[in-house]
């Protein structure tokens, strides 16, 4: 069984929804999160209630002004106010969290879903669910990537390096994303979260042949993300929600990249934003304006939301 994200077909015997990557991926979210808790005898919930996840970059933070805009922390607040669940959905990890933490932190969020859809976490960073690399996928890509000449970060639960010194731009662009250049660390073995490199379209063909178990997620620009197969922000989205009792039509997404566009195809309503990718407008029920110009507040408002 396999459909688009855009169909949001229900899977026929009941489970979870099938979206992108057909059986596999329905397989991984039912390991995660068990079959959906709204259709568990006994549990109930207001079907006019939310769980409502937000990208950060270019999202809730604009990065005209490095800040939340007054109107976007307005909505929450009253998001808050109206009983609706607040997620971040973002490809940061916990390390990259760090330049945005203060921003994010009077906004009364409900959990984060982090490091493109491997980690989630509680407001105070207790894992809730954690998704790592198969063995053997790390021994079989970084070697190649090395032979590539390519840049690699490799993450943890807790940690993110660089496996060798990085060319000066890419440092500097992390810098001004993210406050700061992850040190470097030759990988020893530690369990990996993911893989993230810089690669041409064919450079990614040759490393799916070396690991074709893996997914290799596209992030735009040639930034490449290396998960166990299944892992996004979308499966990760859907297992929280299940998990916390939410019916898929009761999710909202908002996204502006191309690491959004499954995000935004699973949610009941996915709302991208006004300068966001043009795949993901297409992805999207509804286009807003950027986060600089008020699009979340105008969203909510349009959505009936607050």
């Amino acid at each position: 069984w396999a459909c688009t994200a855009a169909e949001k077909q229900p899977h026929p015997n009941g489970g979870l929804p099938l979206f992108r990557e057909g059986a596999r991926f329905y397989l991984t979210i039912s390991r995660a999160a068990g079959h959906c808790p709204a259709r568990r005898k006994g549990i109930s919930m207001d079907m006019n209630q939310r769980i409502i996840f937000f990208d950060v970059d270019k999202t809730l933070v604009d990065h005209g002004t490095w800040s939340v805009p007054a109107s976007a922390s307005a909505a929450l607040v009253r998001l808050k106010e109206a009983g609706h669940r607040l997620y971040i959905n973002t490809s940061r990890s916990v390390n990259e969290m760090k330049n945005v933490a203060d921003l994010l932190a009077p906004l009364g969020l409900d959990g984060m879903v982090l490091s493109g859809g491997a980690h989630t976490a509680a407001p105070g960073g207790k894992t809730i669910r954690l998704c790592c690399m198969p063995s053997g996928a790390p021994e079989a890509l970084l070697p190649r990537m090395e032979a590539m000449g390519l840049s690699v970060r490799w993450q943890t639960e807790e940690a993110l390096y660089f496996q060798e010194e990085p060319p000066a731009d890419t440092a500097q662009i992390l810098m001004d994303l993210f406050g700061e250049t992850p040190p470097v660390l030759r990988w020893s073995g530690e369990p990996l979260l993911r893989l993230v490199t810089y690669a041409s379209p064919e450079q990614v063909e040759s490393l799916r042949r070396a690991a074709p178990g893996l997914r290799f997620m596209d992030q735009g620009h040639q930034v490449i993300c290396v998960t166990e197969s299944g892992v996004d922000k979308a499966g990760a989205m859907l297992a929280e929600a299940y998990r916390l009792g939410y019916a898929r039509e009761q999710i909202v997404a908002f996204g502006d990249g191309l690491n959004d566009c499954d995000m935004l195809g699973c949610a009941g309503v996915g709302v991208a934003m006004g300068d966001a990718h043009p795949v993901t407008k297409a992805a999207a029920d509804y286009i807003t304006a950027s986060a600089g110009e008020d699009g979340i507040y105008i969203a909510c408002r349009h959505l009936g939301l607050i």
